[in-house]
């Protein structure tokens, strides 16, 4: 079982089938993992066998976790109309002014749909007779965001903390701008 990654995986096998019940011969477990390793990360193996903690009582079969790593199109699909139903329900629940609490509950992924979308103002304001388009437009973010996926959301979060860094050291557009630094105040060159 050569790598350090492999060992952690079929110890999580195996603690998994001892939570579970499970009767598994330890070649059984072997191959799983061998398998496995060979095609997905560690972090994506384990999130999947989350996923099929409460969902089965059988051993956790390559093909049910690949499933779970790796959903079929109609799986996404139904998912971003379940998303973009969502952000319209949120939008009836919240209202206009409690975004903080929509964010919240909706999540980054379903919340930077809506940011792309145009915003939660633009969310709560839509007319009935928008709404069919919306949804489709709506779906077709979800779409897009799951496909793109939480990698891009770190990568952005990364991002606004850097320029949030920056401005805590008093960076601003006015540095950098000559037509800006009037409005910095009279003694904008030292």
């Amino acid at each position: 079982m050569g790598g350090s990654v492999s060992e952690k995986l079929y110890k999580y096998f195996a603690r998994y089938c001892v939570a579970k019940g499970i009767d598994a011969t330890e070649s059984r477990i072997k191959i799983q993992v061998d398998y496995l390793t060979k095609r997905h990360t560690y972090e994506e193996i384990v999130y999947a066998l989350g996923e099929l903690f409460g969902e089965t009582q059988w051993f956790p079969d390559a093909s049910l976790i690949i499933k779970k790593i790796k959903p079929s199109e109609d799986e996404v699909k139904s998912r971003a109309q379940l998303m973009a139903g969502e952000i319209l329900a949120a939008a009836v629940r919240y209202g206009q002014y409690q975004a903080r609490e929509a964010k919240q509950e909706l999540g980054n992924l379903v919340w930077f749909v809506v940011e792309r979308f145009g915003g939660w103002d633009c969310v709560c304001r839509l007319e009935y007779s928008q709404l069919s388009a919306a949804r489709a437009q709506l779906r077709e973010g979800c779409l897009a965001a799951i496909k793109v996926g939480e990698k891009y959301l770190e990568v952005k979060a990364i991002g606004d903390q850097t320029q949030k860094d920056k401005s805590a050291e008093g960076f601003s557009l006015a540095d950098y701008s000559p037509h800006l630094k009037l409005l910095k105040g009279k003694n904008y060159e030292k």
